[in-house]
């Protein structure tokens, strides 16, 4: 592996000098190591680098509120998400780089293919087009004891997720107390991407089943949640999977937990099993691994993303075939899916900024992300950048972690080759990228909080992906406000597939090879089309103008139904009563829906509205306005909430 130093222009001693470039980064102790790269890079090419740090909490605000849309574009350049590129360009945001990388003098230096595919050709990728240069790779990444493990096979999450629940209980660390099962952020009213990470690693295996491109949320064609788009083996399988994230938190340590709190605790030795991302997993495994004070044989692994049993290469198309616990002589088909939350960090250029201005931060973001540079840069402890090339995955890589970082050799191997299987996995699942992805990812949490922290035994897994669907489905509306429901969808349809990398849909049923064509029709067919629609649009109003004539003797008005009192029942269901009534003087059949209650401890007061009215008589579901960068006006949506709820309540 050759050692020179990247050459991005700094070999040419005053190259950028009178040169300023203003950049929006994320904190210097979260990348310590991108702020001295571009000291570097201005020591000697001359630039003028004046970064403007934001913190954490606030770095996802800053960006969007400069580059989104109609932001001020005060900065030149930004470090971002992968999974916030789509929104920034549909905003406006982010310079197309493509030509700079393709074209560009330092194409030797970037070593754009050393890159892994699933970050070169898809999170740096929208629509075809680069707009970023990574730094990073973030994926979810499963741990477990390895002292624990034994034989034990963990190859699925329901593997992985009963040997948490074995484990569970017992003392874990040597102090004589009981610990826990998994270490993992979550909590009930926890609603933080990290959070949504970890479940939706579970679920990516069961939903994505062909590839990347297949996706990991949406049917591509219809927007409708895979879950909800008919096909019963994908419904059943999402099922399992929030069955499985339940029992895990049902496991893991207890109340509201962050990801850092995760990782400290499993440090401890408190924990058999461990969800994170690679670059806190990095900062143990760099540290020493598991310090259990009172248990000196401790030990952890990375383990290779566990997935579900497939019956074949048909069903799971990027399925690896694995022995068969118990019978070595036979074999299975895992389909791992590994979730690629947030999809790391990436270094971005401002669409305000010159070409001048573009060229001085190519060069700036190659020196960055070079090998000669970043193949060290994911070794540091500080730096919360982690490996995204193949360079720094190979023998050359195992040595440095040797040498450098003092790592066991067999342990630095067994690291390497478990994130190159990682990085390279041809089936990995992208992190959701579409505007609203806080509102997606909160939505989620909320809507499956009565079936992992409640005690309904009523409500079932398919109560809690009935409702994140019905959530999902409200979102395009409110992220296009004044565009109708069905034209806000095909909007957020077009940005699902551009990012999946997959060409748009011009109609229904009609795709485009290129995205930048148009598909053309013959005049004859063109003329019968418009006949054909004259002809459909007079039948269509002459049926409505009828249908509207016969509909009032059917539309049933409330107040003129009659009911005893206390109403006679003729039926019941789980989530509805069917009630005796007299319409007109005939008997009629009134079906009112009721939420899902059992259990002698349960009363009315379980099922009140926001107002403190009790809800027992409709089921009412509602959205809070929102965008990327919050939950807007809470105190208007609270206040518009009630007052629907009473005039539901009177309605009913």
């Amino acid at each position: 592996m050759s050692t020179k130093t990247c050459s991005c222009g700094i070999n040419q001693t005053g190259r950028w000098s009178g040169s300023t470039v203003r950049l929006l980064f994320l904190e210097e102790k979260k990348v310590d190591n991108l702020h001295t790269r571009a000291a570097e890079f201005a020591s000697a090419t001359g630039a003028t680098i004046s970064i403007t740090s934001a913190s954490h909490a606030t770095w996802q605000s800053e960006v969007f509120q400069d580059a989104g849309r109609n932001g001020p574009q005060n900065f030149d350049g930004y470090i971002v998400k992968g999974n916030w590129i789509p929104s920034l360009v549909n905003d406006g945001g982010l310079a197309d780089l493509s030509g700079l990388i393709e074209l560009g003098n330092l194409w030797t230096d970037l070593r754009w293919t050393d890159i892994v595919p699933v970050v070169r050709d898809s999170i740096c990728v929208y629509d075809g087009l680069i707009y970023s240069i990574p730094v990073d790779a973030d994926y979810i990444v499963a741990v477990v004891r390895d002292d624990l493990q034994g034989p034990a096979s963990l190859d699925t999450w329901e593997e992985f997720v009963a040997f948490a629940e074995a484990h569970h209980g017992k003392d874990l660390n040597g102090d004589g107390e009981a610990d826990y099962g998994a270490c993992l952020a979550k909590g009930e009213k926890f609603e933080h991407y990290t959070v949504f990470s970890n479940l939706w690693a579970i679920a990516a295996p069961h939903l994505q089943r062909h590839g990347r491109k297949a996706g990991a949320f949406f049917d591509p064609v219809t927007f409708h949640p895979l879950w909800a788009s008919g096909d019963s083996e994908i419904v059943t399988s999402f099922h399992q999977a929030l069955d499985l994230y339940k029992r895990l938190v049902a496991v893991a340590t207890p109340g509201e937990v962050s990801t850092f709190k995760a990782k400290k605790i499993f440090q401890s030795g408190r924990c058999a099993t461990w969800m994170n991302l690679p670059g806190l997993v990095f900062g143990v495994q760099d540290t020493g691994g598991v310090n259990a004070t009172n248990l000196t044989t401790a030990t952890m692994k990375r383990l290779p993303s566990p997935g579900v049993v497939c019956r074949s290469r048909e069903q799971c198309t990027n399925a690896v075939e694995v022995p068969m616990p118990g019978s070595p002589d036979k074999t299975r088909f895992i389909n791992r899916v590994p979730f690629f939350a947030t999809g790391g960090i990436n270094l971005a250029v401002s669409s305000s900024a010159s070409n001048v201005t573009q060229q001085l931060l190519f060069e700036l973001y190659t020196y960055m992300s070079a090998p000669a540079q970043s193949n060290l840069d994911v070794t540091l402890r500080t730096s919360f950048c982690d490996p995204f090339r193949n360079s720094q995955l190979d023998d050359f890589a195992t040595e440095r972690l040797v040498s450098k970082n003092k790592w066991n050799r067999t342990e630095a191997a067994s690291y390497h080759e478990i994130v190159a299987q990682t990085l390279n996995d041809e089936g990995a699942a992208l992190d959701l990228r579409v505007p609203g992805i806080d509102l997606y990812q909160r939505s989620v949490l909320e809507a499956i909080r009565p079936y992992v922290y409640g005690n309904n035994s009523c409500i079932t897994p398919a109560d809690a992906a009935a409702s994140i669907a019905e959530m999902w489905d409200a979102i395009p509306s409110q992220q296009f406000p004044g565009s109708t429901p069905e034209a806000a969808t095909k909007m957020m349809r077009g940005i699902y597939r551009a990012q999946l990398g997959l060409p748009p849909i011009l109609n229904d049923g009609e795709y485009s090879d290129n995205h930048h064509t148009l598909l053309y029709t013959s005049m004859s067919l063109a003329m019968f089309a418009s006949i054909f629609a004259a002809i459909f649009a007079y039948v269509y109003v002459y049926v409505e103008r009828r249908k509207k004539n016969t509909n009032s003797m059917w539309a049933v008005k409330r107040e003129e139904l009659i009911f005893d009192d206390p109403p006679t029942v003729l039926g019941r269901g789980t989530f509805g009563l069917v009630l005796l009534a007299e319409y007109r003087g005939t008997e009629v059949a009134v079906k009112r829906v009721i939420p899902p209650r059992c259990g002698k401890d349960q009363t009315d007061s379980d099922y009140r509205n926001i107002d403190g009215s009790n809800w027992n008589s409709s089921k009412i579901f509602f959205f809070q306005r929102s965008s990327i960068l919050g939950n807007g006006d809470n105190l208007e949506v609270k206040e518009r909430t009630v007052k629907i709820v009473k005039q539901a309540n009177q309605e009913m």
